[in-house]
């Protein structure tokens, strides 16, 4: 992650509950990750989504 990038992503089962976390490296070169509370991803269905 270069300085100043942040990074979103879910963690935790793919089927359940998930956190949201937002991963930001300062300009100084540290790491801050912060918890940006509970999500829930669905599957994308229709003619854009998922192929079966």
């Amino acid at each position: 992650l270069k300085p100043n990038g942040v990074m979103l992503i879910p963690v935790g089962s793919a089927h359940l509950f998930q956190n949201l976390i937002r991963i930001t490296r300062k300009a100084n070169g540290k790491i801050k990750r912060e918890n940006l509370g509970g999500v829930a991803f669905v599957p994308l269905t229709g003619r854009h989504g998922q192929r079966s």
